[in-house]
This record gives C-alpha cells, structure tokens and sequence, in this order.
C-alpha cells in the first residue's frame, strides 16, 4: 500500500519506524528472545535445592535453630541462582515474589537468634524452631510450584508483545487512568478531616475511611506501565518524552506527596518495582551490574529514612517542630535493620498466634474468600465484615485495632490458620504455579489485558507476605486492569477509525 500524506506525517513525527495497517500502528520495538524451561542444570540444582530445604527444616525441629537459618540463607541464594537459570532473567514475577519471602522468613530468626532484643516483643518468641520449619515448607512448596510448568519448554520472544501497539492510545488511556487517580485523591483533599489527619500521621490517617486507596494506586501502576510502554518507543522525540513525563509526574503528584507526609513508604516501594519491570519488558535484565546494587541500595536507604521520619513529617509542614528538630528526630532513632523497620512481624505475628493456635479452629479456605462474602453480606445487610487481618488483631492485639494502628499479618500464619501444616506446602505451592504460568503467558501473547494484571501483581508479590490475600491482592487488580485494557482498546479503535478517515 503506498503512503499517505498521513501515514508520511507519522512516519517523519516517530522516525519512520511506525507502520500502519488498517489504521493501527505496529511498532518497531526491539524485543528479547529466550527460552524458559528446566534444563538438566536447573533439575540438578533444584533437586539440590529441595534436600537443602528439607534440611533446614528438619534441623529447625531438632532444636538446631543456628544450622535451619544457616541452611535457609544458604537456599535462599541458590534459590535466586535456580530462578535465574530457569527463566533467563532477573525481573521476573517469582523472582520478585521470593525476594520478599526470603526477606520476610529469614531476617527476623536471624537477627532474633543473633540479639534477642532486637526483635519487638522478643517475650513472646518461643516457637522459633516451628517458625524456620514452616518457612523451609513453604519455600519447598513454592519452588517446586515454579518448576512445574517450566518443565515444558518455551520459547519467547518479547517483541511480540509491543507488536501493533498505537502509542497514541497508550499516551491517551495513561493520562486518562492517571486523571481518575489524581480526581479521587483530590476528593479527599478537599476535606478538612483528610487533611488534618494528614498532619497529624500515619496512624491517624488510618482512622480515616479510604487512607492509601487501592483503587488510586492501581491506577497509577496501570498508568505507569502504559506510560513506560509510551516513552519507551525509540522513535519518540525527546521533547515529546520530557513533555509526558513531567504530565505525568504532575498528575500523580498529590498522592506522591501525601504518601510522603505519612511516610507511606510501600506507595514508593510498589512504584518503583512497577516502574523498573515496565521499562524492562522487552530488554530482560540478564545480568544484576554494580549500577543497579547501587541504585537499589540508594532505594532502601530513602524508604527506611521515610520510615523513622513518619511520625514528625507532619509536624514539620505544620511548623511544631523546626526542620533541626525533625533532622534530630530521625537521626537520633535511624536504623538500617530490616527487622526494625517492618521484615520481623511475619515472625512475631507467627509466635503470639501459634501460642493459641490450639484453642483456635481451622478455617478451611475461609480468609481466601472471606472479600467476598463481605461484599455478599455489605448487600445483604450493609455491613462489612471484617477482614482477615482485622479478625487477627480483634484476637491477639485488640489494643493496636482500638488505637488505630497494626502489626501486619503473615501469609503463613493465613495458610496455616485455614489448612494446618500441610496447608503451607499447597499454599506456596499454588503461589509457585500461578506466578510461573503468568510469568511464562507475558512473555508468549502481544499486549493484553494480562500484561496489565502482571504489573498490578507487582505490589502483592512484595507485602502478600505480611498481610491475608482479601480482594484488594487478587480481584482488585483483575478489575482495574480489565477496564484499563478496555480504556486503551477503545482509544486505539477511535485513533484507528480518525486515520482511517484520513487516508
């Protein structure tokens, strides 16, 4: 077909590097080929991997806490060299997943078995050996989850997935996306009992309905993704990059800034994970360079310092206490230690449930579904259930839940609290499966709406480990990222139509 006018306005604007075919633009996006399968390699250091698990936990139950962690820190290494080896690359979402369950498990017995007092409500810590044990389950579970469906093997190609994407439409349904999140945010803002609660700290804002919205931040991940997508097209003039981005940034500003003021660090956390994977789909990170230790090193030292300055950044934007004050507050309590910032209360949690674990009855699948029989009762009777982790503080930290503030959960304490021992190797096990398949199905199809649901599963591979799995972790994310698809598809069909015309 020859060129239109039209079609040669494109080409000049992007490079020349846009083709259209009945109206859609197929980018010239350079992708990544690979394989993903367990090779005799991997099948050894799995099998490796497995009996190094079974050790850990069996040794944990003999009373030999010091050699479980040894053994677990050693597996959680070679865990991440098996992942590696099975999909060729470092930025996949079962990486990602046990990156989290690796910090989450290990530091808090470490640092327990190495200071007892390092660890808050260390009194309460009696079932150590239990806690490594059902921690060398899970991970067993999980890995094996993993590589049941790589034992097939597949070949990719990630060029495919940008293949006959229309960056107008992607730049379109962003900012549309990106404006519903900064409209939602705004509507709390202009209320005065939002904005004191601002000031006066996190804990406050949790006594304020609708604090960290999941719906506002879903959006703004689902925005970030088709942004990357966006900018990320080589043929895009600079200007045109600068020009969105700073758009960008300016839209979602008000929720930066108001997760900053409480020191709402896992908004910044979740984000810069789904921005690192976004700008990475289609050229895989094969190699982990000095340049992003470091940059990760830089990442976790900005979230634990907006850790310990939360409770007096409010304060200082009030002008109660000088910029000196707040400079001294958070110099004065300042620690690197992951236990202290939050990676030790899937462990303390663990002890102080499993104390009473006897008196308590199994569940039997009821927190996985108890969103939904919430949303089946709030119609019924107009009332909401509480969910599972407000059902655990109402029992073990009824005074937290009064005053407004939480200690997490644990997704092992969830599975075995519904199923018991066994339940924690089928849990994790399904996690493996389900992380593996979609990791596998990303790679495979052009951009749909799983893509989408990929990058908004980013957050719940980081905090699933401390918290239940409720609606806001699996049916949230469905939702938001079926309607961003169809956002961006109804975009692309008007475009095409408007080009069509054109010719």
């Amino acid at each position: 077909m020859p060129i239109t006018t039209n079609q040669s306005l494109v080409s000049r604007r992007y490079g020349g590097s846009h083709r259209r075919s009945n109206g859609v633009y197929q980018t010239s996006q350079t992708g990544m080929s690979g394989c993903i399968f367990v090779s005799r390699k991997a099948a050894l250091l799995g099998s490796i991997v497995c009996v190094g698990w079974t050790v850990a936990g069996i040794s944990a139950l003999q009373g030999w806490i010091g050699v479980g962690i040894s053994t677990s820190i050693l597996m959680v290494f070679l865990v991440f060299t098996l992942l590696r080896q099975v999909f060729g690359y470092w930025n996949c979402l079962p990486m990602l997943f046990w990156f989290a369950h690796a910090l989450y498990a290990v530091s808090g017995p470490l640092y327990w078995y190495i200071q007892e007092e390092s660890i808050f409500f260390y009194e309460h810590i009696k079932y150590a050996d239990f806690y490594v044990s059902f921690c060398a389950l899970a991970s067993l579970g999980f890995v094996l989850g993993v590589l049941l469906p790589t034992f097939r093997q597949r070949r990719y190609d990630t060029h495919a997935i940008s293949r006959l994407l229309n960056p107008y439409a992607l730049r379109a349904s962003s900012i549309v996306l990106l404006i519903a999140a900064f409209v939602l945010e705004m509507s709390r803002l202009i209320q005065p009992q939002y904005r004191e609660a601002l000031t006066l700290g996190k804990v406050y804002v949790g006594f304020y309905e609708g604090y960290s919205s999941p719906i506002i931040l879903h959006l703004i991940y689902t925005s970030a993704l088709l942004a990357i997508f966006f900018i990320t097209q080589r043929q895009i003039p600079r200007t045109t990059r600068v020009k969105f981005s700073l758009l960008w940034l300016l839209l979602c500003s008000p929720t930066l800034i108001t997760s900053l003021i409480i020191g709402g660090r896992g908004v910044f956390i979740n984000l810069f994970f789904v921005l690192l994977f976004a700008t990475f789909f289609f050229e895989k990170i094969k190699k982990i360079n000095l340049k992003i230790l470091i940059m990760i090193a830089f990442m976790y030292l900005v979230f634990v310092t907006m850790f310990w300055a939360r409770g007096v950044t409010g304060s200082l934007i009030t002008g109660d206490i000088s910029i000196g004050e707040f400079v001294d507050t958070v110099v004065r309590h300042f620690n690197l230690s992951p236990v202290t910032v939050e990676f030790a209360a899937p462990f303390v949690n663990f002890n102080i449930f499993y104390a009473s674990a006897d008196a308590l009855s199994f569940r039997y699948g009821e927190t996985y579904i108890n969103g939904i029989l919430s949303v089946l009762e709030y119609l019924a009777h107009g009332k909401l259930r509480p969910h599972t982790t407000e059902q655990f503080h109402q029992i073990f930290y009824p005074e937290a839940l009064e005053g407004g503030y939480g200690y997490g959960f644990s997704s092992i304490v969830e599975a075995y609290w519904n199923f018991g021992t066994a339940g924690i190797f089928i849990v994790y096990f399904l996690f493996g499966i389900f992380l593996s398949t979609i990791e596998i199905t990303v790679n495979l199809k052009k951009f749909s709406t799983i893509h989408i649901i990929y990058i908004n599963l980013i957050p719940v591979a980081v905090i699933i480990h401390r918290s239940n799995l409720g609606l806001a972790f699996w049916l949230l994310p469905i939702a938001i990222s079926a309607v961003s698809y169809l956002c961006y598809k109804v975009f692309e069909y008007f475009l095409s139509r408007r080009a069509a015309r054109c010719e």
